[in-house]
């Protein structure tokens, strides 16, 4: 049975980073939403990573609509 890929998250210099972390490093460039406020944007995921400008004073969710089976979501 494969493993879940596990997305990590990091908040840095007002940017969303995310990136897709599977076993083996197998290429997965699925993309995800994400809420900035009122917006669902989706941050496309070439070679497993993305990122998104943070508009300030906006709340972020990522996955909002719990689209994607994944390992638990991680922010730092």
């Amino acid at each position: 049975q494969a493993s879940l890929p596990a997305l990590e998250s990091k908040i840095e210099n007002g940017f969303l980073y995310l990136e897709w972390k599977i076993k083996n490093d197998l290429s997965f460039s699925v993309p995800v939403e994400v809420k900035l406020g009122d917006e669902i944007v989706k941050v496309e995921m070439r070679d497993g990573a993305g990122s998104v400008k943070i508009p300030e004073g906006v709340e972020l969710v990522v996955d909002p609509d719990k689209w994607i089976t994944m390992a638990e979501v991680e922010a730092e």
